[in-house]
C-alpha cells in the first residue's frame, strides 16, 4: 500500500482568512460570503497534494453569486404558488381556514424543503468536483440531482417510519449512488459496500439516541406544568441530567461513526481498478473526536450555562440591568463570529488531515495515469446550496 495524500495546511492563513470572511460578510450583508468561499476553497484546496500534484479550484465568485440568484429566484416563485395554494384550499370550506388543510400543508411544505436540501447538496458536490483539477484533469460528477433528493426522501420516510432503524441503509443507498457518479477523467470511482457493515458502525449511536430520546421524554413529562425552580434533589433535576448526558453521548457518538464510516468507505472503493484503505485505526479516531467533540461541546454549551444568569441579573437595578443586557449582546456576537470557525478549527481540519494522510492504495501512480480530462460541469454555482444555507465552508 502507497501512501499518496500530502496536507500542508497554514493554521494561520486559515484562521486569517475566516475571520475575514466573517468580518466582510457583515457590512456587505452576507453577500462576501461568494467571494470569502472562493479564496477559502483555493486556499484549502492548493495545500493538498495527490500523488505530489497540487489539487486546484476553479470555482469563481460569480458563479456562485449567479447561481444563488438564479435559486432564490425559484424558490420565491415555488413559495409564491405554495401558499397561493394553500390559502385558496384552506379558505374552500368557509371563512375559517381548514385546520386539516394547514396541518397537511405544513407537512408538504417540511418535506418539500427535506427534498430541496439533498438536491443543493448533490449540486454543491457536482460543482466543486466540477471545479477542482488534478495535474490540468478535472474531476466530475454524472448523476440527476432530483435522483439522489428522491432517494433521500424515499429512504428519510423509511427511516421514519422505522425509528431510525433503517438509518444505515439508507446511508448506504446515498453513498452508493453519489460515489459511483464520480469520475476523474476517463475513470470512475466505485463502492461495493453493504448495510450490513453500516449497522455494526451506527448502532452505538442509534441506541444512544434511542436512550436520549426515553430520558427526554420522561423529563418533558414530569417538568410538564411545573414553574419556577427546579429542586436539585428531585427527579426533574436527575433526568434533566441524564437527558443532557445522553444528547452529548449520541452526538459524539454520531461523529465517531461519521469517521469510522469514511474508513469503511474507503476500504469498499476502487477507482481504475486500484483499491483504498484508511490506516487510522479506530482507537485513534474515538480518542481525537472524543477530546475535540467534548472540547466543541463545552463550547457550544457555554451561552447556555451563561446566558440564563445574564438575563436574571438583567432584570435586576439599574445600573447591573444594562451592563447585563450589554453583556448579552456581546456574547451573543462574539459566538456568532467565533463558533463555526472554532468548530472548522478544532473538529474538522484536524480530523481531514489525519484521514487524508492515512489513506493508502495498492497502485502507485494510478491517479498520473488517467490522461483524459472531463468537460461535464454544470453552468452555475451551487446556488441552491447557497440559497438554503447548506454548507457553511
Amino acid at each position: 500500500m502507497y501512501s499518496f495524500v500530502e496536507t500542508n495546511f497554514s493554521r494561520s492563513a486559515v484562521l486569517g482568512r475566516l475571520i475575514k470572511n466573517k468580518l466582510l460578510a457583515i457590512p456587505t450583508f452576507g453577500f462576501y460570503r461568494f467571494w470569502g468561499k472562493t479564496h477559502l476553497r483555493r486556499l484549502l484546496w492548493q495545500s493538498i497534494k495527490v500523488e505530489g500534484e497540487r489539487l486546484t479550484y476553479h470555482g469563481t465568485a460569480g458563479e456562485l453569486f449567479i447561481g444563488f440568484l438564479i435559486a432564490m429566484a425559484v424558490l420565491a416563485g415555488l413559495s409564491f404558488v405554495f401558499q397561493l395554494l394553500i390559502g385558496v384550499f384552506a379558505l374552500s370550506s368557509g371563512a375559517e381556514p381548514n385546520p386539516i388543510v394547514l396541518v397537511g400543508s405544513q407537512i408538504i411544505y417540511f418535506i418539500g424543503f427535506f427534498a430541496l436540501i439533498a438536491f443543493a447538496r448533490y449540486r454543491l458536490w457536482r460543482y466543486r468536483l466540477s471545479r477542482t483539477s488534478l495535474s490540468t484533469i478535472r474531476f466530475y460528477q454524472l448523476g440527476s440531482a432530483f435522483k439522489y433528493a428522491g432517494l433521500n426522501l424515499l429512504w428519510g420516510a423509511i427511516t421514519i417510519l422505522s425509528v431510525g432503524l433503517a438509518y444505515p441503509k439508507m446511508r448506504q443507498a446515498l453513498i452508493n449512488y453519489q460515489l459511483n457518479q464520480v469520475h476523474y477523467g476517463a475513470e470512475n470511482f466505485e463502492f461495493f459496500g453493504g448495510a450490513k457493515a453500516l449497522y455494526k458502525i451506527y448502532w452505538p449511536w442509534m441506541l444512544a439516541s434511542f436512550v436520549s430520546f426515553v430520558f427526554m421524554s420522561i423529563t418533558f413529562g414530569l417538568t410538564e406544568g411545573q414553574i419556577g425552580e427546579i429542586d436539585p434533589n428531585s427527579t426533574v433535576f436527575i433526568f434533566q441530567i441524564l437527558t443532557f448526558l445522553s444528547i452529548a453521548a449520541a452526538a459524539v457518538l454520531f461523529m465517531i461513526s461519521r469517521v469510522v464510516e469514511f474508513k469503511y468507505i474507503a476500504a469498499h472503493t476502487k477507482f481504475a481498478g486500484a483499491a483504498f484503505v484508511c490506516a487510522l485505526t479506530t482507537g485513534e479516531i474515538v480518542k481525537l473526536m472524543l477530546k475535540r467533540g467534548i472540547i466543541v461541546a463545552l463550547i457550544a454549551a457555554a451561552p447556555v450555562l451563561i446566558i440564563p444568569t445574564m438575563l436574571e441579573a438583567s432584570m435586576g437595578s439599574e445600573p447591573m440591568g444594562i451592563y447585563a443586557v450589554f453583556a448579552i449582546m456581546a456574547i451573543a456576537f462574539i459566538y456568532f463570529l467565533l463558533f463555526d470557525i472554532l468548530l472548522f478549527m478544532m473538529l474538522f481540519l484536524p480530523v481531514f488531515e489525519r484521514l487524508a494522510t492515512t489513506l493508502r492504495v495498492d497502485s502507485e501512480g494510478v491517479f498520473k495515469a488517467t490522461a483524459l480530462s472531463s468537460e461535464n460541469s454544470p453552468k452555475y454555482g451551487e446556488g441552491f446550496a447557497d440559497a438554503l444555507d447548506v454548507g457553511a465552508f
